[in-house]
């Protein structure tokens, strides 16, 4: 259901619990988050979440402008029980 555009770009994220042998095994988590321009113009993220065989994994659409810095601010939280992990980066995005 993502609509390729040269307008909207999207972020894919993960969470993976470590075992004991060295493998890892999906996770359900509850994200949120945002980006912000250098503006400090902000746009919430809405994940969606999608399941395959051994696999789960969440994806966010949002709007960008060609050369476009964007700082994103997310939290994940795999356990309810537990505090979310912060995860913060920024990139530059480029229109193709």
């Amino acid at each position: 259901g993502i609509v390729r555009s040269k307008k909207k770009a999207f972020i894919n994220i993960s969470v993976r619990r470590k075992n004991n042998n060295k493998t890892t095994t999906a996770v359900p988590a509850i994200l949120s988050g945002s980006t912000a321009n250098l503006l400090g113009q902000t746009q919430y993220l809405e994940f969606q979440e999608i399941r395959e065989t051994g696999a789960i994994y969440y994806i966010a659409t949002f709007p960008i402008i060609d050369q476009e810095w964007l700082k994103f601010n997310i939290e994940v939280q795999p356990n309810r029980d537990n505090k979310p992990f912060h995860v913060f980066f920024k990139q530059q995005f480029y229109k193709d």
